[in-house]
């Protein structure tokens, strides 16, 4: 397909983004990022955004969230919404139906053990979530636990020995650290952990190896008998590509990286809250 960017739309003097006529059919089902798509750089979600999902559910359409978060994380904001809809969570490790886990991907203990080598040796906190829930742990870093709260849905992270945390049940960590260090670090930690990406300015996330995002979606549409086809999608991060790859109508937001808006057919307009302009143009 045909990678041919449209700005859709441009700034009113107000500040508002004015969509030009929609350039396509309407999709069969929507699929979102959450952190830097459906929220605020604090990991908020935006009220705007929460309007959205409820407007999409009136008109028929399937919702899936697709994050690195935990499945409370995106569950929560489903409920808050008051609609139904799939998760897949952790960076594609887990997949939830709305009732119960559908499958689960664990990191793997050889590679959970090199990862905590990797954070001592290079003084990173640590974000681990297993079945103890979300535990943290700085070897030097900040650990940016506001920002992990608000993904968690307001819950807070445990702090704990993380080298000590059954490893068999680890789903996805992340190393957190400043911007500056997670850049020096960032030719270290990809030969090391090979699809690691940066789901966030200040966090590296690391799945089991083949683990991707549109490795979950692809089952969330095929039990609904959704088609890649016909889903609208929008994201942020590189954990975002591989299935902005794979579907028809894959948007980046105006912040996304370069090479997240590399992969996706189009690039939103600035504004208070792209995805919600985007849904409203949608659905008119």
């Amino acid at each position: 397909m045909p990678r041919v960017r449209h700005r859709l739309g441009v700034l009113s003097s107000g500040g508002n983004i004015t969509f030009a006529q929609r350039e396509f059919t309407r999709p069969t089902n929507v699929l979102f990022d959450v952190d830097g798509t459906l929220t605020d750089a604090s990991s908020r979600v935006l009220p705007e955004n929460i309007r959205a999902l409820q407007q999409l559910h009136a008109a028929g359409i399937p919702i899936t969230l697709a994050t690195g978060r935990i499945i409370a994380g995106a569950a929560d904001i489903l409920a808050e919404a008051g609609v139904p809809g799939w998760v897949v969570a952790e960076g594609g490790s887990i997949v939830w139906d709305g009732h119960t886990v559908v499958r689960r991907h664990p990191l793997g203990a050889a590679t959970y053990a090199r990862a905590v080598r990797f954070a001592e040796e290079h003084r990173l906190g640590m974000v681990v979530n297993g079945e103890e829930g979300v535990v943290v742990q700085s070897f030097g870093a900040p650990l940016f636990e506001d920002v992990i709260c608000n993904a968690s849905a307001g819950r807070e992270p445990l702090r704990g020995d993380v080298a000590a945390l059954a490893a068999d049940t680890i789903t996805k960590l992340s190393f957190s650290g400043t911007e500056t260090q997670l850049d020096r670090l960032q030719e270290l930690w990809q030969a090391a952990f090979p699809g690691a990406v940066r789901g966030h300015a200040h966090f590296v996330d690391v799945v089991a190896p083949g683990v991707t995002k549109w490795e979950g979606i692809e089952l969330a549409l095929r039990a609904r008998g959704l088609e890649a086809e016909h889903t609208l999608g929008v994201g942020d991060s590189a954990n975002d590509i591989p299935w902005m790859r794979e579907i028809a109508l894959s948007y980046a937001m105006p912040q996304a990286s370069a090479e997240t808006q590399a992969a996706a057919r189009w690039i939103l307009p600035a504004g208070p809250a792209p995805v919600a302009d985007l849904v409203a143009a949608v659905l008119r």
